[in-house]
């Protein structure tokens, strides 16, 4: 979705930064030296002695399916929340309010810009068509360092 909504500098940025953070996080989360933390049991477990079903290709589409069920009923809400959001933004916002309150100009611009994306970490798929409502309004996207 974001390679098609912001172009592919941003969908590839959007990627690299997810891999990026989720790399340094881990890192850095290993060097913590937490082992002391875990359970006893957990070094117990044998993974080896497990023995593996091998799905057929039938279970498999079945599984996926009732996956894909639940992933819709999960997230149904929150897309149609950030429609509605994006809806609102795109027809009922004038173009020039969130480049006044939010633009560059303003050194409250940041908090505001932040309280208005708070909402959006709560779904990923939710997070697109506001995002794309309030670019449609002027709000920058920070696209100056990706020229």
């Amino acid at each position: 979705m974001p390679l098609g909504m912001f172009g592919w500098k941003v969908a590839l940025l959007y990627v690299i930064s997810g891999v990026v953070i989720a790399n340094i996080s881990g890192y850095a989360i290993s060097n913590l030296k937490l082992e002391h933390l875990v359970e006893d049991y957990v070094y117990q477990i044998k993974s080896g002695d497990v023995e593996l079903h091998e799905p057929t290709f039938s279970e498999r589409c079945r599984e996926a399916r009732k996956f894909t069920a639940d992933f819709k009923k999960r997230t149904a809400l929150y897309i149609t929340i950030a429609m509605v959001v994006g809806g609102f933004i795109h027809g009922y916002v004038p173009s020039d309010f969130l480049t006044t309150y939010a633009g560059r100009n303003n050194p409250l611009a940041v908090p505001l810009v932040v309280l208005i994306g708070v909402p959006m970490y709560n779904s990923v798929a939710g997070m697109v068509p506001i995002v794309y409502a309030l670019m449609e309004k002027g709000l920058p996207l920070g696209r100056d360092c990706l020229k």
